[in-house]
């Protein structure tokens, strides 16, 4: 159930209207400023309770709208199904900034927009449907985007609305769809059965078959059930009363039980004083008369039930309250169990939430207490309608009198009360209900552990972003269930979501699902940091943070070479190779760190999906440390903390117009890696690309990779991709050992699956399961290279053991993934000990920094040093010697790269706040789109300006986390210039060099 259908809540719009007159009075009186009007109070729950006063942290109190949070207020109290606001409330108000005034109507605007058909159905069938949901939350302010999302399918944790829309799920059925949208066991459970017809009448052989699997699951003695949860509460306190012979039901605060008359009570008064009234119109005070309603988890209930023991039929406990879920008084219920025993008080459990979500037995687990009866619903149904009443058989025998048997004198042997209904045991629903319980039994309790996990783990992200931002909210959490609790009014952070394409609803109880995948979950909290932080840019909670001074570098011990050597020419002849290679011993690459699959181009062919994810990774051999100081050493990558990012060079141009004589097609190349080999670069990435004029120059990375190594001595040669099922892995690993022993040491390899299916005209069979392929051949690369035998089919039909031969150099060579900005693929990589190659192509620095601590709290889970992953960021460069003439030089080669993807330059756009479908522009639009993007992307997201200009890009960069910033210089400025600025780019990294102290070197991770 969703909430309290047909409530009505006149008199708690006038209870809040008092207490929020109230509270400003008193504020007035203290401070001397007149205080706002109350906004949202804590957002209400799944299934809303009668009253919200609970001992839990305080519910959400407005801020002004300009300024900093109030300090956290008594909010006011709801007791019907709406949350009392008053009409004029909100985040934006008559008096707001002009800015917000702006972001709201904007707001309004794309709202609206997305989802008209929404809307229009909304206001079509309002005059006729009586809908409580249709005004949960009403202010005239928002009224606009007040209205339920219309859906037209949904599978699995996503959805999809009338206009075509498609969401992440969190609203999960109200938390019935544990397992997602349609999962399989519970859809072919159904469909078999409908394919004999619904048989009303005959019990299905499935209702028994559902009781002993829920009784096994619960430890119940008997079973019964009911239609919903409200009828299963109903039928148990019935029971309950039949049982004991009294009338009195103890509820607490801050719980909900249903909508039957008999539980919608709220207290009034205190101590001797205090009554029970009616939540709302309609329900008569006879209604509540024998209800208590208790403060959950005070030594006063216990007191209170003590006293009226002997009146007392049953204590109901919402184990954990959905609106409290950080609310767990484990010793409390436990004297509560003791106390209901010893004085013949029925304990019931409302676990319609709690049950089998946390685990497969609920909150019962969580408080080592056995109830004598429990109430379920919600996920058992499997989405379909339900409500179970479990527990003792001496109470349970009240349905039906008891058992009897066959073939002798037995016969009930209790009196029983009423129970029935036409629907009860409805053979849908119990065909589901059998489902679902054998998929629990199945694979409880390692699904509510991981499940668990994930939630927990989703907690700790946006709550340390929460504290690090400043932002006045948290995430609790029990089991997967969870919602934010506000410190100020947050209302517009779920309009936002909806506009991300999180799906929420109004009473702000969310859910995980088994459907939901770490993508799901990433997507979520991305969601959410971009909501918080767009808020923030419109003027809604600034940040108050105390800015951070750091402390001068100390002086640097100089060691760079000298800056006078000029710019390659670009008739320069090549240098000669150096006479020996640089010996492994000496390497300071951090070896393990040295794992990963696929990055990707940073600026990818037209449609480029996203990256594969990447494969488990072996643990890297941690290298030998160095014998003796050598002169040439390839570059190092020294811990993340002791000093800036690295600087290297990256390679992924687009080559339209090759010279038809193919003279001189990569001098250019050939000079930009001497020049960085000889001024102390880390390294130089190529990808690997076929059939297509991007990356067109890089068939074969390896085979470039052996030239450079004949052209450098120090600098790190880095296959950006290279893709597996494009190859035999022996000759992958055979290739890339003849590059290591020519280079003595220095390649590095990015493994990628492969998108396009041109590519894989070497291969067609392995299209369509080229991510999965590219995992296995991983494995096989990684094998084959420490020395390990692959087995292989030999020309005479036997088998062989293999080995590779060069033996390579490096005991494993440094591996990455490419991360376009889904978290996901951040943990991924961490989880799997790899290093990251990243762009700022559809992130910001600050998104960046989100994910690189995702990053590095990822490899601390998983017990690797967070410091040892190594993070690359792609960042487009160009130098010159005057800031506006940089830009304008730039402008219309970027542009001719970016528009070479539509989808890369729409999600730029989209990155930097110019939210346009780019799908329908003209060329003209276009053109306008990027020139209003440029500055910006400029400004924040690439090194194009002077060296000087550029440093606050390097410094927000390397603030981020990142271990090495990768210039991609071929993105189609002329050659000449693209040389020029190659000396800029020298004093640059000169400049972050001298402010880094030598580090000491670390020592190797173990193995």
């Amino acid at each position: 159930m969703s909430a309290l259908d047909g409530m009505s809540a006149a008199l708690d719009q006038d209870l809040a209207e008092m207490a929020d007159l109230s509270r400003r009075i008193t504020e007035q009186m203290t401070t001397g400023t007149p205080a706002a009007p109350t906004g949202t109070p804590a957002a209400p729950t799944g299934t809303p309770a009668a009253p919200t006063r609970a001992p839990a942290p305080p519910a959400a109190a407005s801020a002004p709208p300009a300024g900093p949070p109030l300090p956290p207020t008594a909010p006011p109290r709801v007791h019907g199904p709406r949350v009392t606001v008053g009409r004029g409330s909100g985040m934006v108000r008559a008096a707001s900034p002009l800015a917000q005034q702006e972001h709201l109507a904007d707001l309004v605007r794309r709202y609206t927009a997305r989802t008209p058909t929404s809307k229009r159905i909304a206001a079509r069938y309002r005059r006729v449907l009586a809908d409580s949901r249709a005004v949960v939350g009403f202010r005239s302010a928002t009224k606009e985007m007040l209205y339920p999302l219309a859906g037209r399918r949904a599978a699995g944790a996503r959805l999809e609305d009338v206009d075509g829309n498609e969401y992440v799920d969190i609203t999960m059925g109200f938390g019935v769809l544990l397992f997602g949208h349609e999962p399989d066991f519970v859809t072919e459970a159904v469909r078999a059965h409908l394919s004999r017809g619904i048989q009303l009448g005959p019990r299905a052989v499935e209702t028994g078959e559902a009781a002993e699997l829920l009784a096994a699951l619960t430890g119940a003695e008997r079973v019964a059930f009911a239609n919903s949860g409200t009828e299963a509460n109903s039928a148990a306190l019935r029971l309950a009363r039949a049982a004991t012979g009294r009338d009195k039901v103890v509820t607490f605060l801050g719980a909900y039980h249903g909508h039957a008359d008999n539980v919608l009570g709220r207290p009034s008064g205190s101590g001797a004083d205090r009554l029970t009234v009616p939540v709302s119109r309609g329900i008569p005070r006879s209604a509540v008369a024998d209800l208590l309603v208790l403060d959950y988890g005070s030594d006063s209930a216990l007191e209170a039930i003590e006293r009226h023991a002997a009146e007392i039929a049953a204590v109901v406990v919402e184990p954990v309250q959905s609106r409290h879920p950080a609310l767990r008084p484990v010793e409390f219920v436990r004297k509560l169990r003791e106390l209901t025993r010893r004085h013949g008080i029925v304990l019931l459990f409302d676990e319609m939430l709690t049950g089998f979500r946390p685990a497969a037995r609920g909150a019962q687990e969580l408080y080592g207490v056995t109830p004598d009866l429990a109430t379920y619903g919600k996920l058992l149904g499997g989405g379909f309608p339900i409500g179970a009443v479990a527990g003792r058989a001496d109470i349970m025998d009240g349905v039906d009198g008891g058992h009897w048997s066959y073939g002798d004198d037995s016969y009930p042997p209790s009196d029983t009360t009423f129970f029935g209904g036409t629907y009860i045991q409805h053979p849908v629903s119990m065909v589901a209900a059998r489902a679902v319980l054998t998929h629990l039994k199945e694979h409880s309790p390692r699904l509510q552990e991981r499940l668990n996990a994930r939630t927990a783990g989703l907690a700790d992200t946006l709550n340390a972003f929460f504290d690090t931002e400043g932002f006045p909210l948290r995430m609790s959490h029990f089991g997967s269930q969870f919602r934010f609790e506000h410190r100020a009014d947050l209302e517009l952070l779920y309009h936002h979501l909806m506009l991300r394409g999180v799906h929420v609803w109004e009473w702000r109880n969310f859910f995980l699902s088994t459907a939901h995948t770490d993508a799901d979950v990433a997507y979520v909290a991305d969601a959410v940091r971009d909501s918080l932080r767009e808020l923030r840019s419109a003027g809604f909670f600034p940040d108050t943070r105390p800015a951070v001074t750091k402390a001068p570098p100390p002086e640097p011990a100089p060691s760079e070479p000298a800056p006078s050597e000029p710019a390659p020419s670009e008739s320069a002849p090549s240098e000669s190779a150096p006479s020996e290679p640089a010996p492994v011993a000496a390497m300071a690459w951090n070896a393990a760190a040295v794992a990963a699959a696929a990055p990707a181009p940073a600026l990818p062919a037209p449609a480029l999906p996203a990256p594969a994810l990447p494969a488990p990774a072996l643990p890297a051999p941690a290298l030998p440390a160095p014998a003796s100081p050598a002169p040439a050493l390839p570059a190092p990558a020294s811990p993340r903390a002791a000093r800036t990012a690295d600087f290297s060079v990256y390679f992924f141009g687009d080559y339209p117009h090759e010279q038809s004589d193919g003279a001189g097609r990569y001098e250019l190349l050939m000079d930009v890696a001497r020049f960085a080999d000889r001024h102390g670069f880390h390294a130089l990435w190529m990808p690997e690309r076929h059939f297509h004029s991007f990356g067109g120059l890089f068939p074969n990375p390896a085979v470039l990779a052996a030239a450079l190594s004949r052209e450098t001595r120090r600098i790190r040669l880095n296959a950006g991709s290279v893709v597996l099922p494009l190859h035999d892995p022996i000759r992958v690993a055979e290739e890339w050992s003849m590059a290591d022993n020519l280079s003595g040491g220095r390649v590095g390899i990015g493994v990628a699956s492969g998108w396009s299916a041109n590519d894989f005209a070497f291969f067609p069979d392995r299209f369509g399961r080229h991510r999965e392929l590219m995992y296995e051949q991983l494995a096989q690369v990684r094998q084959f290279w420490r020395g390990d035998a692959l087995r292989r089919t030999t020309g005479d039909g036997g088998e062989a053991e293999l080995r590779l031969y060069p033996r390579p150099v490096q005991d494993s060579p440094p591996l990455y993934t490419a991360v376009v900005g889904n978290p996901a693929s951040y943990e991924l990589a961490a989880r799997h000990d790899l290093g990251v190659v990243t762009n700022l192509m559809t992130q910001s620095v600050e998104q960046l920094a989100d994910n690189i601590a995702r990053y590095r709290a990822a490899r601390a889970r998983h017990g690797l040093d967070p410091e040892a992953g190594r993070v690359a960021v792609l960042l487009h460069t160009y130098l010159a010697d005057d800031h506006d003439t940089a830009r304008a030089e730039a402008f219309a080669p970027l542009a001719r790269y970016m528009r070479a993807s539509l989808s890369v330059f729409s999600g730029v756009a989209n990155s930097l706040g110019h939210r346009i479908d780019l799908a329908d522009l003209s060329e003209d639009d276009l053109d306008a789109v990027f020139r209003r993007a440029y500055g910006r992307y400029c400004d924040q997201r690439a090194l194009i300006g002077t060296a000087d200009s550029v440093r606050p890009v390097v410094d927000a960069v390397s603030a981020a986390g990142a271990d090495e910033i990768a210039a991609l210089v071929d993105f189609g400025v002329a050659p000449g210039d693209l040389r020029a600025g190659l000396p800029r780019l020298d004093a640059l990294r000169r400049h972050y060099r001298a402010r880094t102290t030598p580090a000491t070197p670390a020592t190797p991770a173990a193995p």
